[in-house]
């Protein structure tokens, strides 16, 4: 985000509430105090801010946040699998919601359908060739949930 840029949830200076889960997601990102001084106030905050309060990964001259994402977007297309990256997003989002117990069976799961997986493979011979992996699986062709 860029360090100047302007975050706020507005909809309570508008007549009506926040949506979009908001009250549920900014509690657990940033803390109740914080997540009030947003959903209830209506506070708008700086880029720099919504970092160091853990909001956005990182704040950036304006000028830099494309080149930044995009180094970010190229590096997981270049060194994460496809499907582990979903499978990983899908645990984190419904950890959320879900006990240490749940979240360890989720992954226990993830690791069942993974192990033995051309991906799998190609991640552990390509760390022990020092050398980029080339993935083969694709979230459309190989995803395991419906």
């Amino acid at each position: 985000v860029a360090s100047d840029a302007p975050l706020a949830v507005l909809q309570t200076r508008r007549g009506v509430v926040p949506d979009a889960q908001s009250h549920w997601v900014l509690p657990r990102l940033i803390g109740v105090a914080r997540a009030a001084e947003m959903l209830i106030a209506g506070r708008t905050i700086t880029g720099a801010q919504a970092a160091h309060w853990g909001l956005a990964n990182q704040a950036v001259a304006a000028a830099d946040v494309l080149t930044t994402a995009l180094a970010l977007a190229n590096d997981i297309a270049a060194n994460v699998s496809p499907l582990s990256a979903a499978m990983s997003k899908r645990i984190l989002w419904r950890g959320l919601a879900s006990s240490a117990e749940e979240v360890d069976a989720m992954e226990r799961d993830a690791h069942l359908i993974l192990m033995g997986r051309p991906d799998a493979l190609e991640g552990g011979r390509a760390f022990g060739e020092r050398r980029s992996p080339m993935w083969q699986s694709a979230v459309p062709d190989d995803w395991p949930y419906q």
